[in-house]
């Protein structure tokens, strides 16, 4: 019974793994088919070959400007996104029971607004006042995801726990709150920091829908469209009518393997200090 039960598992976690792999695969598929494939409609779960002239040319101005303009805006929402939740966990800790939960509340209601809701609001909110414009592209990609319940959640519990534990020690010692942050709480705030920087770095990168709205029509000085990668490779394989998905697979595929990279480059590395400092 018990093997029974152990192998039913087995192929469970299987089968959850080709699920979750499998757009990766068709996507890698498809970004090697050939264009007389494509172009006949045909599409197979193998490749006629591979065909890696569709990732030629992909490499050029317009993906160095999406790629640089993605690394900023995620530089500058990882720094806002810090600063704003480190702030409001500390305030939080701050306040009196009542009020910290009528607080908790309105966060959690408010973080099942739709998303395309605040972006539409927001969006005819800074066009009014005339925000958006080339200079602050980079600021308003991130305004959307500045906030993050489960995040504050985290960041608040933590700041809360080793306020509890060690409020009279700081009291007799009379340390600035400077000083508290830096001795007491950042030690123990290191692993919600790795989580934000990861999360919020994922979600930046995929973001879709607040650049393509900003984005749109946008130029820069010589003509080059504004994109992020997001929206770069979307644009991609419209040559003389003809609709190649296998050329925006090969630019889909680069802009998932960036990423991917740069996690498997860091991931032993962050999950030992991260492990290290659960334990």
């Amino acid at each position: 019974m018990k093997i029974v039960k152990h192998t039913f598992f087995i192929l469970i976690i299987v089968a959850l793994i080709i699920l979750v792999l499998f757009p990766l695969y068709y996507l890698i598929v498809l970004s090697l088919t050939s264009t007389n494939k494509i172009t006949s409609g045909v599409t197979n779960l193998l490749p006629d070959g591979f065909h890696y002239e569709n990732y030629q040319g992909l490499f050029n101005e317009q993906f160095g400007l999406a790629f640089l303009l993605t690394f900023l805006s995620v530089l500058i929402l990882i720094a806002l996104k810090l600063t704003s939740t480190l702030l409001a966990a500390f305030g939080l800790n701050k306040l009196s029971n009542r009020l910290r939960k009528g607080l908790f509340l309105f966060f959690l209601i408010t973080s099942f607004i739709p998303e395309i809701s605040i972006y539409l609001y927001l969006f005819s909110t800074l066009n009014q006042f005339g925000i958006i414009n080339f200079n602050s592209l980079s600021f308003v990609l991130g305004l959307p995801m500045l906030f993050s319940f489960f995040m504050l959640m985290l960041f608040y519990n933590t700041i809360n726990k080793e306020y509890e534990i060690k409020k009279n020690l700081m009291q007799i010692d009379r340390i600035s709150p400077l000083q508290a942050f830096w001795s007491v709480y950042l030690p123990k705030l290191k692993v919600p920091i790795y989580l934000l920087i990861i999360f919020t770095t994922i979600e930046a990168w995929n973001s879709f829908l607040w650049p393509q709205l900003i984005l749109s029509g946008r130029v820069y000085q010589n003509n080059t469209p504004i994109n992020t990668i997001s929206t770069w490779f979307l644009k991609l394989g419209f040559v003389d009518r003809l609709d190649l998905i296998n050329v925006r697979a090969a630019g889909a595929f680069i802009s998932t393997l960036i990423p991917l990279s740069i996690y498997v480059i860091w991931s032993r590395i962050i999950n030992r200090r991260m492990y290290k400092m659960v334990g």
